[in-house]
């Protein structure tokens, strides 16, 4: 291993400290960060034109890789983003009682899903979020699964589904606030590859003619740079589909581990890859 991208939610993290013990290593470091933003415009436009009523979600990913790490607006942006993580977290944990632990696959515990925010928040520090309320659940509950581990696919659709609703506590986020055209268009001042995150994540299996007849198209139009291709949820089906609106679009094809947790087998780190080509062709360029 010669290199990583950290692609952290809305933040670089301590980048600072991250290179300097990468340089160690010798690794290259690619200052990263994956953006959330709204694409709600965009699903009410493709069902005036479609008719269709799939649930849609309204959130989606950006990865910027090569960041200016001393960009004014993106620092800007993401420390009042952090701001309001706490009230977020808190705003997800209390709709996350109205559920019950056996909405989870494979939990076999009747019972509201409770779980203590400021705990969570306490134990996370400031770069809080949802994927430790997700740890969380995996830990107080890895116990009533049956016959196997309680892993983090498990735990995630859940938490999607209602991190919809957490959202309109931070209605005033200035990324999740973001139109995805918006939102392309500032990443791409921000960085020097845009990358459409994971569209086919367990939670978005069933978007796919959202995205290859409306979301791509109109985002390749207005500068994305790829689609991530080869991601641990994805199947064989998605990822020829991704492949295929790339040739068409002249996208790049990326991969990602979506790494949070050791225990997570299926998101191991290394698990995810892409073709030399496409991979050399990212390399040029980001360094």
């Amino acid at each position: 291993m010669r290199g990583l991208a950290i692609t952290d939610h809305n933040t670089l993290g301590p980048i600072r400290e991250i290179s300097e013990e990468a340089r160690k290593l010798g690794l290259s470091c690619i200052p990263a960060a994956e953006i959330k933003v709204t694409c709600k415009n965009q699903i009410e436009q493709y069902r005036n034109q479609t008719g269709s009523d799939d649930n849609l979600l309204p959130t989606q990913e950006l990865i910027v890789y090569g960041i200016d790490p001393t960009n004014e607006e993106f620092l800007h942006l993401s420390n009042e983003h952090l701001k309001g993580k706490a009230k977020y977290i808190v705003e997800l944990c209390r709709l996350l009682k109205e559920h019950s632990a056996s909405e989870i696959p494979h939990v076999r515990l009747d019972s509201p899903i409770s779980i203590d925010a400021h705990s969570i928040i306490e134990k996370a520090g400031k770069y809080v979020g949802a994927t430790h309320v997700i740890e969380r659940i995996i830990e107080q509950y890895a116990q009533y699964t049956s016959s196997r581990i309680l892993t983090r696919a498990d735990v995630k659709k859940l938490v999607v589904d209602v991190q919809a609703q957490a959202l309109n506590s931070m209605q005033d986020d200035p990324f999740y606030g973001l139109d995805i055209v918006e939102g392309l268009n500032k990443a791409r001042e921000w960085g020097k590859v845009v990358v459409l995150a994971h569209p086919f994540t367990e939670s978005r299996k069933e978007m796919g003619n959202f995205y290859e007849s409306f979301l791509v198209p109109l985002l390749a139009k207005n500068g994305l740079h790829g689609l991530e291709q080869s991601y641990p949820e994805h199947n064989e089906a998605q990822m020829r589909s991704l492949g295929a609106m790339a040739s068409r679009f002249d996208l790049l094809l990326t991969g990602g581990s979506d790494f949070h947790r050791k225990e997570d087998d299926l998101y191991r780190l290394g698990c995810c890859g892409v073709d030399r080509d496409a991979f050399l062709e990212l390399k040029r360029r980001v360094i």
